[in-house]
Formats: structure tokens, C-alpha cells, sequence
């Protein structure tokens, strides 16, 4: 029971040291590319210990790091939520510049899962972006997504394909408009081409 006991202390306080260096790097940040290169510069991707599972054996038990998540998840990326395709990789923006990923028009409140099996490496507000999330997924890949009203995962959380990781807004006077990116070390990509088509 005191190892248990130690162990989740032990968590607890390295989750919260991690969230506040975190909250830290997002507010400087002035861009997702500039966010990203300081999440792999400055802060672990996650908790280094967990509480280790109850067994009758009196002998410490080995405390594991988070799961590691492989790039060839990306095979069966999907989409985060059901809606229409308003903007594609590459479109042109009011500003002149390109769309580094994809926007969704989704319905009101609509439910928000995650494209593939990934790491959180942050959940919250970000700039003028709204409620954001940053999930890897291996080999330098990043998703991000952000528009969204509500997150629900928590910092370092594992998460698998289709799991429900957010709601979109159900505000009259704002469209709920899903903004997809996929980055290989921080360079976005064209997330349809890695596609299989299926949807949240």
C-alpha cells in the first residue's frame, strides 16, 4: 500500500510540474510550428512513472513509461468528426497564405474522436485558436486540432482511434468549424493523403 501510495504521489506531482511547464510554452509560443518545436525541445511527452497495478506480490513492482506509438498508425488516419470539407490542404486564405491543413464544418455540438492512436502532448486553449489538442502519433507526426468548445483527454493520456477526445461549440453566432493539421516535425503535411475515408 506505501509503494502504491508513493507511486501515485510521485505521478501526481510530475503531471501537475509537467502541465505548468507546459501551460508555460504555450503562452510564449506565437505559432503551432514555434509550440511543437518547443514541446520536443523543452518538455517530456509525458509522466515519467505510473502507479503500478495491485498484486499480491510483496516485492516492488516495475513502473512503466506511457506506451509508445508508432507512425504506422498515420496507414488508417481518419477523419476527427463528421462534416463537410470546407477548406483543403493548400487552399488559399483571405491572408494570402496557404491552409496548412484541412477545416470540417461539423454540426452543432458535434462529437470529435481521435483520427488514430496517439499520445496527448497538450489539451487546452492556445492563442486565438480555441480549445486545442496536439497528438502524437511517432516518427516526428503530430496532429493537431483545434475550434473545438470542450476537450476531454488530459495531458499524456493514451488514446485510440474513434475515441471521443472533444465537442465542438454549439453557439449560434460561431460556426463550428474543426481544423485539422498533420506535421512531421513541425512541417505540415496534406493529412487526406493518408486517409482510408472512414470518419468520426
Amino acid at each position: 500500500v506505501a509503494i502504491k501510495r508513493s507511486a501515485f504521489e510521485d505521478l501526481t506531482g510530475e503531471a501537475d510540474a509537467l502541465r505548468e511547464r507546459v501551460s508555460a510554452l504555450a503562452a510564449r509560443a506565437d505559432s503551432i510550428r514555434s509550440f511543437l518545436e518547443d514541446l520536443e525541445a523543452n518538455a517530456p511527452l509525458t509522466p515519467g512513472r505510473k502507479p503500478p497495478e495491485p498484486s499480491d506480490n510483496t516485492s516492488e513492482p516495475d513502473i512503466e513509461d506511457a506506451p509508445p506509438v508508432s507512425v504506422a498508425v498515420l496507414d488508417q488516419l481518419g477523419l476527427p468528426a463528421n462534416g463537410r470539407l470546407i477548406q483543403a490542404f493548400g487552399d488559399e486564405l483571405p491572408t494570402g497564405r496557404r491552409a496548412e491543413g484541412i477545416t470540417l464544418r461539423t454540426r452543432a455540438s458535434a462529437q470529435v474522436v481521435a483520427p488514430s492512436d496517439a499520445i496527448i502532448e497538450y489539451a487546452g486553449p492556445f492563442r486565438s485558436y480555441g480549445q486545442m489538442l496536439i497528438l502524437r502519433t511517432g516518427d516526428g507526426y503530430h496532429i493537431v486540432l483545434y475550434g473545438l468548445s470542450d476537450v476531454y483527454p488530459t495531458l499524456g493520456q493514451a488514446v485510440l482511434a474513434g475515441e471521443p477526445i472533444g465537442r465542438m461549440t454549439n453557439r449560434a453566432d460561431v460556426s463550428p468549424d474543426l481544423h485539422m493539421e498533420l506535421r512531421r516535425d513541425g512541417t505540415p503535411e496534406d493529412p487526406q493523403r493518408w486517409m482510408s475515408g472512414r470518419s468520426g
